[in-house]
């Protein structure tokens, strides 16, 4: 459980520190989706790891693939945008995930673990979005 509080520890951090004066709010919204970015690559890197484990097909290795392309192309466009692509791509990592618990490919107790961790990640996602101008 902490260390899932520790992956979600700095999107927290983005989004309080500057209603706090702490951060300014420009390199918060920058820190955030990089950070988010690489946080939704890494999570799609879990497919691929369960792909070379044989516990999924071809797929594991397309899901990671995208995952991480959908992570980067989100830092290329605007932050609105990026903010809306990279809430998109965690949602349906979590169906990947959920799918992959459903078919017994990984441990049932990982889809509910998955949903806690992808609601604590979208959640200050969209807090961003909707404090942009």
């Amino acid at each position: 459980v902490w260390l899932g509080a520790m992956v979600i520890a700095p999107l927290s951090i983005f989004v309080i520190g500057p209603m706090l004066g702490l951060i300014v709010r420009p390199f918060a919204l920058y820190a955030l989706t990089s950070y988010a970015g690489c946080l939704l690559g890494f999570m799609g890197a879990i497919h691929w790891g369960m792909a070379i484990m044989g516990r999924k097909g071809a797929d594991g290795y397309a899901i990671g693939i995208l995952a991480l392309m959908t992570g980067w192309w989100a830092l290329m466009v605007r932050p609105s945008y990026g903010l809306l692509i990279l809430m998109a791509g965690f949602a349906a990592l979590f169906f990947f995930f959920f799918w992959a618990s459903f078919e017994a490919k990984a441990p049932a107790w990982y889809a509910v673990w998955r949903l806690a961790l992808t609601i604590a990640v979208i959640a200050p996602l969209a807090w961003a979005w909707l404090q942009l101008p």
